[in-house]
């Protein structure tokens, strides 16, 4: 599945499209590298397009932590696993992100 497909297959899966436009929501993320764990909560905002998508986490702490807050599509491979959004780094085979929106009901 392209990365273009699994990210609007999440955004759909999870209503996460607003009406005027804005795909913004929190979420849980866990960074996991060499399998070691970090779990943050986040606001995430996710750019849509048809030939560029990219994830912004927006938390003024993750580059005080040497963790990343974008990810583009060149870089990463998205991946939509049912209940979250994986992003599995290109460049780094033992880096990856999982997404997960913090649903109210």
């Amino acid at each position: 599945m392209s990365n273009n497909s699994s990210i609007h297959k999440f955004v759909d899966y999870f209503n996460l499209l607003k009406p005027d436009g804005v795909t913004g929501f929190a979420a849980k993320v866990v960074f996991n590298k060499d399998n070691i764990e970090k779990e943050r909560y986040t606001e995430v905002q996710i750019l849509l397009g048809d030939h560029l998508n990219a994830i912004y986490l927006i938390n003024p702490d993750l580059p005080f932590e040497d963790l990343p807050d974008t990810f583009m599509d060149k870089a990463s491979q998205y991946v939509f696993e049912g209940d979250h959004l994986k992003v599995l780094s290109k460049e780094d085979k033992n880096f990856t992100v999982d997404i997960y929106p913090v649903v109210i009901d």
